[in-house]
């Protein structure tokens, strides 16, 4: 499993086009691997754009995104 931790720069927060761009990547990129996404005590799968719209990420928030399976690194 790789993963790291992310600060939300983006002022309006993680709305539903930056939420969509991060399930599309990890869609895309990585059919073979969990995605998870970790804010809190939340873990969200992140290959759902509900999902990543649920977590209520807001600016200065710090999210884990954690990747398991084939082609992780």
């Amino acid at each position: 499993m790789v993963s790291d931790q992310f600060t939300i720069k983006n002022p309006t927060g993680f709305h539903t086009r930056p939420a969509r761009l991060l399930v599309d990547t990890a869609n895309d990129k990585y059919p073979a691997c969990e995605v998870k996404v970790l804010k809190g005590d939340r873990v969200i799968n992140g290959k759902s754009v509900l999902g990543m719209l649920t977590l209520g990420v807001k600016f200065g928030d710090v999210v884990t995104v954690e990747v398991s399976g084939e082609g992780e690194a």
